[in-house]
């Protein structure tokens, strides 16, 4: 099976490195049928987090997104909002998602 995402408990580590290191906030982002992804990568959390999977509409998602600093994120139609709203991106491409064709423009 092709795998086009990052697993949740690699953002989880992701996210507990940075929090161990930096006085950073995160706020977790996905869509209202990502919820059981962001409750498994939460159980591999040290540290609270802003949760708002399901949450935002694309006019809030974009407001949240205007006060970040940086996203890591999925080959998404978030991190493409996130690079036009002038915001850092770090994007996870993989297996068939070339990133000269699919990268934030």
């Amino acid at each position: 099976m092709i795998h086009r995402a990052w697993p949740p408990e690699r953002f989880a580590d992701l996210a507990n490195r940075l929090l161990r290191h930096r006085e950073i906030e995160i706020v977790l982002l996905g869509v209202e049928g990502e919820q059981e992804l962001a409750r498994e990568m939460q159980s591999h959390l040290e540290f609270p987090l802003i949760d708002l999977v399901g949450k935002t509409g694309i006019s809030e998602l974009l407001g949240v997104l205007k006060q970040c600093s940086l996203l890591v994120s999925n080959d998404t139609g978030t991190i493409h909002m996130a690079a036009a709203a002038g915001v850092g991106t770090v994007g996870l491409f993989f297996s068939t998602a070339y990133f000269a064709e699919t990268a934030p423009y």
